[in-house]
């Protein structure tokens, strides 16, 4: 857990770190990255509403079980990585805005990294605390449990989540 809390703050400072060296050219990347999540969150709250959920269930590619070791924990922090949540806007906002009122500075990857490694560390801290403390695992398994009764609450909330992360990719932009 925490190797995959670790890569994934890495990955996400890394992130930072591009955005505040190339400025306003990393704002379309993640336009994209969000009209592109927006749309797979989009489709699968379609198939929960429509009551297929049940074609998720079934496996392709590797298996979870590939995945436990520590270099799959670090395989699933940098791809849960590329998956920056539209509420890190305003830190990419006032990131590419410290690059245009400050210019080009060595100091700004760094910046940049500390603060997005710091965003994407807190993301994960929920797992590590799920993972390590018994009650915290043990509130996280009944809730899973109430999963089975909520396909069309999960449908409604992918909806919903996906149209606000393709409005970010749409309507997202630095003014002065």
């Amino acid at each position: 857990m925490l190797t995959f809390a670790g890569t994934r703050a890495i990955f996400i400072g890394a992130l930072g770190a591009v955005a505040s060296g190339v400025g306003a050219a990393f704002l379309g990347f993640q336009k994209s990255a969000w009209l592109i999540l927006g749309l797979l969150y989009l489709a699968l709250g379609v198939v929960y509403l429509s009551g297929r959920a049940g074609l998720l269930m079934r496996g392709f590619g590797p298996t979870l079980n590939r995945l436990r070791s520590t270099r799959g924990a670090a395989v699933l922090g940098l791809l849960f990585g590329l998956s920056i949540p539209a509420c890190a806007a305003p830190l990419i906002l006032a990131l590419l805005g410290f690059v245009v009122a400050d210019g080009t500075s060595a100091m700004n990857p760094v910046a940049g990294f500390l603060l997005l490694a710091t965003f994407g560390l807190a993301l994960s801290l929920p797992l590590v605390v799920a993972v390590f403390f018994v009650p915290a695992r043990s509130l996280l398994d009944r809730l899973a449990a109430l999963s089975v009764r909520m396909p069309r609450w999960t449908g409604a909330l992918f909806v919903l989540l996906g149209l606000w992360s393709i409005w970010f990719g749409l309507f997202v932009s630095i003014s002065a």
